[in-house]
């Protein structure tokens, strides 16, 4: 396994895990309100797997 696909992988597992955390705190929020919340934060999640 390449050190890029690793990097993919702990990438969408972050991802992942915010979402579920987002979720979790804020009941009430669509899925798509989620998605929305992950896409704006896809730079702060990256750079806390660096």
């Amino acid at each position: 396994m390449s050190e890029n696909y690793s990097n993919l992988k702990m990438a969408v597992i972050a991802g992942a895990a915010e979402a579920l955390k987002h979720k979790s705190q804020n009941p009430k929020k669509t899925d798509e309100d989620v998605i929305e919340h992950i896409t704006k934060s896809v730079e702060d999640i990256i750079e806390k797997i660096d």
